[in-house]
Formats: structure tokens, C-alpha cells, sequence
């Protein structure tokens, strides 16, 4: 489940039970073209408003073994705000 499409479809998805863990696998790296980078760690506070638990998925920078991991230890998955074609290549 991807929660890229903002905070009511976080807030639904919760409603719904649909994060049971409330974790979510967070991609900060769409920001990595900009030079001020200010939305992500807005993002960051967002979610957490939440009382949701954070991981940090740098799919470009970790094994493939690492984010496996990772992606199984998480309900969804939210890319910050930025460049999100990006996000996955930097």
C-alpha cells in the first residue's frame, strides 16, 4: 500500500485497520534534486502526528537483501514530497 497520495488516505487506511503495525517503509530520497529539501522532514512530522513508526528505505543505496527486509517489516510504503521519479535512483 503506497500513502503517497496524502494524509486522508493515511488517516482511511487507519480507520480501516489496514496498518495493523502502523509502520511504514519512508522514501525521503525524491528530495535529493532539490537543494532545500524543508517538505521531506514536514513529511516526516506529518506522519508521525500519526504515531506511525518510520523505517527509511534508500532503494538505491541498499543491498537488495537489506530492502527486502525492510519491505516486509513495514504495512506501507510513503515516497516524500519531491521529484518521485527520482526517488528510486538517487
Amino acid at each position: 500500500m503506497c500513502f503517497s497520495k496524502g494524509l486522508p488516505a493515511l488517516q482511511q487506511a487507519l480507520n480501516d485497520g489496514a496498518l495493523p503495525h502502523k509502520t511504514l517503509g519512508f522514501i525521503p530520497t525524491a528530495g535529493d534534486t532539490y537543494e532545500n529539501q524543508y517538505f521531506v522532514e514536514e513529511s516526516r512530522k506529518r506522519l508521525k502526528l500519526y504515531n506511525i513508526k518510520l523505517i527509511n528505505l534508500y532503494a538505491a543505496k541498499e543491498t537488495q537483501e537489506e530492502l527486502l527486509t525492510k519491505l516486509n517489516s513495514v504495512d506501507g510504503i510513503c515516497i516524500a514530497s519531491g521529484n518521485r521519479t527520482f526517488c528510486c535512483t538517487s
